[in-house]
């Protein structure tokens, strides 16, 4: 029988909360006071302070009918709750050499779902923070219409030159990316039954809505490239719109080469495969630039994708087997 939540109370919930899913690290005295008291409170950090914040809401970011595909509730909130927890270190990858160190987690909780969700859903959260040293040290719960979960990760980067915006790209650079895409996009469309997807096996499926829910963490790679790296998005919007945003800040053009885009063999498989890494996006991939023309040789996995060039920053050309190739939007928006 599972336990409802009215049954808890707020109160009951975070004390729950608490005593079976936050790590308490008696060897440290960083955080002075943690989860339990009215706010948080770290010693001071030595290095510049690196903070990020996302939020995933039920029908927007995912849909609770999902969770069939995924063998019932509890097996959806565990997904929900490690790629909750990986898509906020994947911001942290993206600015360079950061560490990540504390999370606050606030969640809007509908009366409908039973404390062992919660449960679930803090065993996802912790595997992706154990895998990287990060501390839940609070947050808030509220009861609320739909299932919202907002993640606040700090971190440190300790090297100002470590440090990678957007904006930092110029003329000759080559591009980068640090993993295949396209596989996030296929697994939503698996969730959503889409036609595209009806050929495929079930292993195949399976696959595919396990790269959705389970991002890379990118951390070790970030501080490798960003010895390098002159410019640094993660690619969570997409390809096109991530390319558009570094040539926005850094105010230059691009040519890119989707034939050199690193898919999946499994992505391949789907006809018209290649719209799957132009315009979607949650692959979580870094997409940066470099004065390095051979970077690929000295990183292991990254794959160099085209140059940056002069010109207008909306002048971005992309190719596919030496052809132009038509963009019809600039990959996902939210509120259009």
């Amino acid at each position: 029988m599972e336990m409802k939540l009215s049954k808890l109370g707020e109160d009951g919930l975070i004390n729950r909360i608490i005593s079976r899913h936050l790590r308490k690290d008696k060897k440290s005295n960083s955080v002075l006071i943690d989860a339990g008291d009215d706010a948080a409170v770290i010693n001071r950090i030595a290095g510049n302070i690196v903070i990020t914040t996302d939020l995933l809401i039920e029908n927007v970011h995912f849909k609770v009918s999902w969770a069939d595909k995924l063998g019932g509730l509890n097996n959806l909130f565990y997904n929900l709750g490690y790629k909750s927890a990986a898509v906020n270190i994947s911001d942290l990858s993206a600015m360079g050499t950061v560490t990540p160190l504390y999370c606050i987690i606030g969640l809007g909780i509908p009366s409908k779902y039973s404390v062992s969700n919660i449960d679930n859903l803090y065993s996802g959260l912790q595997n992706a923070f154990n895998r990287c040293g990060i501390r839940i040290i609070g947050g808030d719960t509220n009861s609320s219409e739909k299932l919202v979960i907002s993640i606040t990760l700090l971190g440190k980067c300790a090297d100002k030159y470590g440090m990678i915006p957007r904006s930092g790209a110029k003329p000759g650079n080559k591009i980068y990316v640090s993993g295949r895409l396209g596989n996030s996009a296929a697994g939503l469309h698996v969730l959503m039954n889409n036609p595209g997807i009806a050929k495929l096996s079930n292993v195949d499926k399976k696959w595919f809505i396990n790269k959705h829910f389970h991002p890379p963490i990118r951390l070790t790679e970030a501080k490798k490239i960003a010895r390098h790296s002159t410019a640094m998005i993660d690619c969570s919007d997409g390809l096109i719109k991530s390319i558009r945003i570094i040539c926005e800040q850094s105010h230059c053009a691009a040519k890119v080469y989707l034939d050199k885009v690193p898919v999946s063999d499994k992505l391949k498989k789907l006809p018209g495969y290649i719209r799957y890494i132009v315009n979607s996006g949650e692959d979580y991939e870094l997409i940066f630039t470099s004065s390095s023309q051979k970077l690929d040789k000295i990183i292991p996995g990254i794959k160099y994708i085209g140059e940056i060039t002069t010109g207008a920053k909306n002048d971005i050309k992309y190719y596919l087997k030496d052809r132009l190739y038509k963009i019809p939007q600039a990959g996902y928006e939210h509120f259009k």
